[in-house]
C-alpha cells in the first residue's frame, strides 16, 4: 500500500508540472498581446500628434504666404504657379521665414500659390458698388489658391495638406 501511494504521488507531481507549463504559456501569450497592443497604441498616438503638428505647420505656412501681396502676382495666366525652391512650378520664388519652414528630418514641406481665376472678372458677384469700394468707382478680383503640404510618410509619420482660396482686389484701370 505504501508503494502505491508513492507511485500516485509521483504521477501527481508530473501533472502539476504540465499544468503549470500550460498556464505559463497562456500568461506569456497574454503578455505578448498586451505588449503588442501597447506598442501599436503608442504608435497611433505619435502619428496623431504628428498629424496635428503637421496641420498646424501647413496652416502657419499658408498664413505666412497670405500676408505678402508679392506672393500673388497679377502677371501670368490661369494656372500660373509660384512655389518653394524644392517643387516644380512656373517660378520658384516663394519663401517663408526659416522658423515657419523648419520641419524634422525626413519630413518634406512643399507650398505653392496658383492662379485660379482670370485677372479681371466682369460679372457679379465679384463686382462691388461704388459706395462699397473704398476710393475707386469699382474693383475686380483675381483668384488664387494657396496650398501647403507637410509629408512625413517617408519616416512612417503622417501627412497634412491645407488649401485656402484667396481673392486679391485689383483696382479698376
Amino acid at each position: 500500500m505504501m508503494t502505491s501511494l508513492l507511485q500516485a504521488k509521483h504521477q501527481q507531481q508530473g501533472a502539476i508540472l504540465l499544468l503549470s507549463l500550460v498556464f505559463l504559456l497562456l500568461l506569456a501569450i497574454v503578455a505578448s498581446t498586451v505588449a503588442r497592443t501597447s506598442t501599436l497604441q503608442l504608435q497611433m498616438a505619435g502619428n496623431e500628434q504628428f498629424r496635428q503638428a503637421a496641420s498646424q505647420k501647413a496652416q502657419a505656412v499658408v498664413s505666412a504666404l497670405i500676408e505678402s501681396e508679392a506672393n500673388f502676382p497679377l502677371y501670368g495666366g490661369i494656372g500660373h504657379s509660384l512655389c518653394d525652391s524644392a517643387s516644380v512650378c512656373d517660378e520658384n520664388t516663394l519663401a517663408v521665414a526659416m522658423s515657419t519652414e523648419a520641419v524634422p528630418d525626413g519630413v518634406a514641406l512643399h507650398y505653392q500659390v496658383q492662379r485660379k481665376g482670370p485677372l479681371l472678372l466682369d460679372s457679379l458677384p465679384y463686382r462691388a458698388a461704388e459706395q462699397s469700394a473704398i476710393s475707386s468707382r469699382h474693383f475686380d478680383l483675381a483668384l488664387f489658391e494657396v496650398s501647403a503640404e507637410v509629408d512625413g510618410r517617408s519616416v512612417r509619420q503622417g501627412h497634412a495638406r491645407v488649401v485656402e482660396g484667396i481673392a486679391r482686389r485689383v483696382s479698376a484701370q
